[in-house]
């Protein structure tokens, strides 16, 4: 009668003992370091904010595709890294490192798509370096043998998931470190991250018509039709550079190729200083033209300029003659009005008009001067 009551008990003691082992072993896995309303709380809030950043500082176009079009894709991706990041860190992961990883890879991975192509070979090593930690990672995950067979189901599905995290937190760490390079490219240096083209910082640089003509005769249709999309852009870069100095622009301005839609050959954005040339207007339009629409949006960088001139003025200042012009334009880009909205209101607008003469005229001074510093070498060469 005795030793049938102290079996049980004996056999309680040992299961509660394996119990507690579990529990410890379990804990040791577990790295939440908020509750589960905490980590929403912040991830949601953060995720939003990291979206409107980065399409405030580094959203460009993809290549051949519309601007909607861009954002849809980039909003897909976030979207295809965050769901799995929620639903694999809820559980064990709520911490800031699973917060940040979500964060930040969706926009590293739309930033090599988009920027790839003007990395120079600092970022593309940088990329390969992540591919090949990654891939080592992997291994050291998946290649290690399985003690024990019968949970090999259960081990598997373990590995499967540290192995997406332990990849999600390399690719955290390549965006967070791309974007920082970025940033510095873009709004530091102000040279972007092309790999040739580059953009007059001081007037210091020779940004004169003369120093730069064996630039500008690539204009001539039989050379600018056989020049490739990115030396095309690091000739426009550099008549770009010129019309900076020839305006009195402090602010860089870089010349980017994308996809803008249709009836749509160039535009100005404000935001981070650059024109984008369509690339499809950029591939088939003939130079004249797709200089004469750089100049065009060249003109709109200075007539930006000069309402934040006329903004910063005081009353009296601004009833100047000398800033009429930038009333004008002030008072036009409160109610710009789109061509695909009113072609005729459009057009018809002093910011546009400005824009358009001044493009028309200054393309044939350029022309005008390729043809006099031809017409000189072709005479230097005549016998005497």
């Amino acid at each position: 009668m005795n030793e049938f009551i102290l079996y049980p008990k004996r056999k309680r003691i040992v299961r509660r003992r394996n119990t507690n082992i579990y529990i410890c072993q379990r804990d040791k896995r577990n790295k939440n370091t908020m509750d589960l309303t905490e980590f929403m709380c912040l991830c949601i809030p953060l995720n939003v904010l990291a979206y409107i950043v980065y399409r405030c500082l580094f959203f460009i176009n993809l290549k051949n595709m519309t601007q909607e079009q861009s954002v849809a894709i980039l909003m897909g991706i976030v979207l295809l890294i965050l769901v799995p990041n929620l639903l694999l860190s809820c559980k064990k992961y709520r911490n800031f490192l699973s917060i940040f990883a979500g964060m930040f890879v969706p926009y590293g991975i739309y930033t090599v798509m988009t920027y790839f192509v003007y990395f120079s070979k600092l970022y593309r090593w940088l990329c390969v370096l992540a591919i090949g930690l990654g891939v080592f990672y992997l291994g050291c995950v998946f290649l290690r043998k399985i003690p024990d067979k019968r949970g090999r189901s259960r081990i598997m599905k373990a590995r499967i998931r540290l192995a997406y995290l332990g990849i999600e937190h390399v690719a955290m760490l390549t965006s967070v470190f791309l974007l920082m390079l970025l940033f510095g490219r873009l709004y530091v240096v102000k040279d972007l991250v092309f790999a040739r083209a580059e953009m007059a910082q001081t007037y210091e640089e020779e940004q004169t018509v003369g120093e730069n003509m064996e630039v500008l005769l690539k204009m001539q249709p039989e050379i600018w039709n056989r020049l490739e999309t990115q030396q095309k852009i690091e000739v426009l870069q550099i008549i770009v550079n010129n019309e900076r100095h020839n305006l009195g622009l402090d602010k860089p301005i870089s010349v980017l190729d994308t996809e803008l839609g249709e009836n749509t050959l160039g535009c100005y954005n404000f935001d981070d200083s650059s024109i984008q040339i369509d690339r499809q207007f950029l591939s088939k339009g003939s130079p004249r033209k797709v200089l004469e629409a750089t100049l065009h949006e060249v003109f709109h960088a200075a007539q930006y300029t000069y309402v934040e001139i006329y903004d910063s003025l005081d009353e009296q200042q601004k009833k100047s003659y000398f800033m009429r012009d930038a009333a004008i334009y002030a008072m036009e880009l409160t109610g710009y009005v789109k061509g695909e909205e009113d072609f005729v209101g459009y057009y018809c607008q002093s910011i546009e008009a400005h824009a358009r003469a001044y493009a028309a005229a200054a393309v044939e001074d350029y022309y005008v001067q390729m043809e006099e510093y031809l017409k000189r070498v072709n005479e230097d060469k005549r016998p005497q």
